[in-house]
């Protein structure tokens, strides 16, 4: 007789990403047994779904009207659903298999070849549910014992014999425990041999309170026996029946073979607890563990909180999966150092964390953060590309620093945060000094918070000198805050908070404003002076940035050759191709950008060729090092001739002296500031200084 042939699967495409409709419409071509549909949005699933139910969904978890778990309640009761994501989420993950999804994956070519496998196991995972469930049904209807038997569920339907002690099998426990054919049962003694050693007395008690009244239901889960030593894991459930007297007349129930979910709930909580990128312990592990070592009350031992400095160019530059294999190779040099005692995890994006339980007697924690640094200067090498990574470090000691998890992690990342704000490839240990900072930034912050509302800030402009004219070329505009209670406050005390509480856009759109409406003032009378504004990497990042600068500098009704942009070379770093594609934008608009702090951060000659800048600002950490007595053995010169081949200007700042001056000029700098010209001056002291000003001439050799 021939076998009926069974029309193909019909299978439910919810896919917004057209790239990755096709790569998994190619995996499904010539599967003769599975029909691929496609529909690109949460409402046309639903709405096909209405005119015909599929025998499976596969969606993608974030779609541009919805997610694709919207469609699992109404699911539920008539086909499976697989769940795909383009991260691995612990959390959604947890919550995809709690709302019953048949798979979830995490989308890449390999998952993509692979999905019709997922998909034949979802289909065959849902038949065999259904099968259940029909198989359930006819147990409530068929005999009294087998109606017993039904009461725990499905799969192997097991009869225990208060008499023999015999327990007997349906056939299917054959296939499930590969038990030779025509074996029915076994002794209640030989079914506890097959039970892992590690499970049997949860197993025997949980029968005996069952069989002594104690539970309504027997209930357990163990692992068994089968061939080639390998254990299954079996969820067993039954009811004892008594008669009048309370008689044991019969013990039934079923097995189910539960292997492939305890080994799924394994994955998930692999995902839970682990970085997939890294392998390493996650910020719950990490969390879970800390807490647990402060439980002791001798408790004792060091957080070091590690940031790779820079990581943002890496991924910038080089994609974001290259950075994901930079995080790995940085795990396992971190694996290194780790000592006895010791517990590594990845914390966050680019940080990980190295807890140190009862550290090793007469080593100083700034001895065992020196290893931690010492690791990094061996190259990492990825590839054809061989590069160094430094990293910033911040140590906090238990019970010293703090006592409960928040207070420790909290001051080792303020440790960590001063070791960047120090120059980064550094450690800095917290102690009282990082505390009082904090203190004051939570009080600096509190003015801070009004000062716009106040009008507390102002400009100051410091000249910039033309060294071959003699003529001021133009302005920078400099921030000064002064407030009622503290005076005058430093910008190096809050640009940073500002930017940590996120005041800073606004503040600098201020800024803008502020030196646009001076430049429109002047302009009638020097029209070509030019006024240069500092920017953050956070007003940078703002996606509407470029229209909102274009827009001030036309409302201003100003040339934008009026105005210049200065950004630091360790700002631009931190998202480096965001940065310039938007600088390139300003540049073309008319803007004149500045790279400032030349020669202090990255400097890297392969980056420099390709930003979007006119001039490079040489920080005054290098002028103040220029004089007769070193003239030959220090690089600024090197650093303007470098400029120059590359076609960029030259500022120099910090001037303070005729020597200094004239050293630059003999260098070929094109421009400098500092006090030998002028200090910072307010508005009408610049209005001053402009009309009275004599030209500066420091003749070249």
């Amino acid at each position: 007789m021939m076998e009926t042939m069974q029309p193909p699967k019909q299978i439910l495409l919810v896919e917004d990403d057209v790239l990755h409709k096709e790569l998994i419409s190619r995996a499904f071509e010539g599967i003769a047994d599975m029909i691929l549909f496609w529909v690109d949005t949460l409402d046309k699933a639903k709405r096909q779904i209405a005119q015909k139910q599929p025998d499976l969904v596969i969606a993608d978890w974030r779609l541009t009207d919805g997610s694709g778990i919207d469609l699992i309640t109404s699911a539920q009761a008539h086909f499976p659903v697989i769940l795909m994501t383009s991260y691995g989420n612990e959390e959604l993950a947890v919550r995809s298999m709690k709302a019953g999804v048949a798979d979830y994956l995490v989308k890449s070519p390999e998952a993509f070849e692979n999905l019709p496998n997922n998909a034949r196991r979802a289909l065959r995972e849902w038949d065999n549910i259904l099968a259940r469930q029909k198989a359930e049904r006819a147990l409530r209807e068929s005999e009294e014992r087998y109606r017993l038997a039904s009461e725990g569920a499905n799969d192997v339907i097991w009869d225990y014999d208060p008499t023999s002690r015999n327990i007997y099998f349906s056939g299917r426990w054959i296939d499930i425990f590969q038990i030779k054919e025509g074996v029915s049962w076994c002794t209640y003694r030989e079914i506890l041999r097959y039970i892992h050693p590690d499970d049997r007395k949860k197993v025997i008690h949980k029968w005996k309170s069952h069989l002594s009244g104690t539970s309504d239901f027997f209930t357990c889960e163990y692992r068994i026996a089968v061939k080639n030593c390998e254990y299954k894991w079996i969820f067993a459930r039954g009811k004892a029946l008594y008669d009048a007297d309370g008689v044991l007349l019969r013990f039934a129930g079923s097995l189910t073979d539960i292997t492939e979910n305890k080994q799924n709930l394994l994955r998930i909580e692999e995902l839970a607890y682990f970085d997939p990128i890294t392998g390493l312990p996650n910020r719950v592990t990490f969390n879970e563990r800390l807490e647990d070592v402060l439980c002791d009350s001798d408790a004792k031992g060091l957080v070091f909180f590690i940031d790779v400095d820079y990581f943002n160019f890496i991924n910038d530059t080089f994609g974001h999966s290259y950075g994901d294999r930079c995080l790995a190779e940085v795990a396992r040099m971190l694996k290194n150092v780790t000592l006895a005692g010791s517990f590594l995890c990845r914390y966050g994006a680019d940080e990980f964390i190295m807890l140190l339980d009862r550290p090793e007697m007469g080593v100083s924690p700034a001895a065992l953060a020196q290893r931690i640094m010492d690791v990094f200067k061996t190259p990492l090498h990825l590839g054809e590309n061989s590069f160094y990574l430094t990293v910033s470090v911040g140590v906090a000691s238990y019970p010293t620093d703090g006592t409960t998890a928040d207070e420790l992690l909290k001051h080792a990342h303020a440790a960590m945060h001063k070791a960047k704000t120090s120059g980064r490839n550094t450690y800095k240990m917290f102690d009282h000094a990082i505390s009082n900072e904090i203190a004051e930034k939570t009080v600096l912050g509190t003015y801070l918070r009004s000062a716009m509302v106040n009008k507390e800030f102002l400009l100051h402009y410091q000249p910039k000198i033309d060294m071959v004219t003699g003529r001021i070329s133009g302005l920078e505009a400099l921030i000064r805050w002064n407030n009622p209670q503290l005076g005058m406050v430093s910008p190096l005390r809050f640009i940073r908070l500002a930017e940590e509480m996120g005041l800073i856009v606004s503040i600098g759109y201020w800024v803008l404003q502020e030196a646009c409406d001076f430049a429109a003032r002047l302009y009638k009378q020097y029209p070509e002076l030019r006024i240069s504004v500092n920017l953050s990497s956070v007003q940078l990042m703002q996606t509407d940035f470029v229209d909102k600068v274009k827009s001030i500098i036309e409302q201003a009704n100003i040339p934008p050759q009026m105005i210049g942009l200065e950004i630091t070379e360790s700002l631009l770093m931190e998202s480096f191709t965001a940065s310039v594609g938007k600088l390139d934008s300003l540049k073309e608009f008319g803007m004149y950008i500045e790279l400032d702090d030349f020669g202090t951060g990255y400097s890297s000659l392969s980056y420099l060729k390709n930003l979007p800048i006119h001039a490079v600002k040489i920080d005054k950490s290098f002028i103040d090092d220029i004089s007769e007595t070193n003239r030959h053995n220090n690089i600024t010169e090197a650093i303007i001739k470098l400029a120059h081949m590359f076609g960029l200007s030259v500022v120099a700042e910090g001037v303070e002296t005729q020597d200094q001056a004239r050293l630059l000029t003999e260098y070929c700098c094109d421009t400098f500031q500092g006090y030998f010209a002028s200090k910072p001056l307010p508005e009408e002291d610049v209005k001053s200084f402009l009309k009275t000003y004599k030209y500066i001439l420091l003749c070249r050799d």
